[in-house]
């Protein structure tokens, strides 16, 4: 009875879990009932309806996988859509750069983090100093 109890308790985290991972932007999200029907069609080798604790975990490993792969490709999407470093550190020399030395000292710095910080006075995230005044 234990058993049963932890494998309901491990299959239903390990679903709620790919669920609320399967669709980052919102959206539809899959069906649970599905999910399983989907699970056992694909993992029950024995044809018997449940699954064993072999079929068991190879389904989760599977599942696993998926997410695993999807937030790769989540990550990577994000990642190209970021400036490169170069770009935003020349953007950031020739924003703050107040006393012309071609580098940032503690003060420029600073101001600089304290600009691009979410909810600041005076501005958007990642705008120049002349934004904000």
């Amino acid at each position: 009875m234990k058993t049963k109890l932890l494998i309901s308790t491990v299959l239903a985290t390990t679903l709620a879990s790919g669920i609320a991972v399967a669709r980052p932007g919102g959206g539809e999200r899959p069906d649970p009932e599905q999910m399983i029907a989907q699970m056992i069609a694909e993992h029950d080798l024995d044809e018997s309806n449940t699954l064993s604790a072999d079929e068991l975990q190879a389904a989760l490993t599977a599942m696993h996988q998926k997410r695993s792969e999807r937030r790769e490709q989540r990550e990577m999407k994000e990642n190209a859509e970021r400036p490169a470093p170069e770009e935003i550190s020349a953007q950031l020399l020739e924003n703050f750069d107040t006393d012309g030395d071609s580098a940032l000292n503690s003060e420029e710095l600073f101001q600089a983090m304290a600009e691009m910080r979410p909810g600041r006075k005076g501005g958007k995230r990642g705008g120049s100093r002349q934004d904000a005044e």
